[in-house]
């Protein structure tokens, strides 16, 4: 799993080997990169805010 071209699905087993049941991940997604604060930090809210939007977005289509 050190290339670029890893898929979700060998993401999904890879994890799935490796932790218990009901820590196993149910989808993945790719990005480019995630939103930060000034310290280096992930911003959660921002990306929580993103993904609510998209399902919304998908659920009235």
């Amino acid at each position: 799993m050190n290339d670029e071209t890893t898929t979700k699905e060998e993401l999904i087993n890879f994890v799935k080997e490796r932790v218990a049941p009901y820590k196993k991940i149910r989808d993945v997604i790719f990005m480019e990169e995630l939103p930060l604060t000034p310290v280096g930090k992930v911003l959660k809210r921002t990306l929580r805010k993103k993904f609510i939007k998209e399902e919304e977005t998908t659920k009235n289509s």
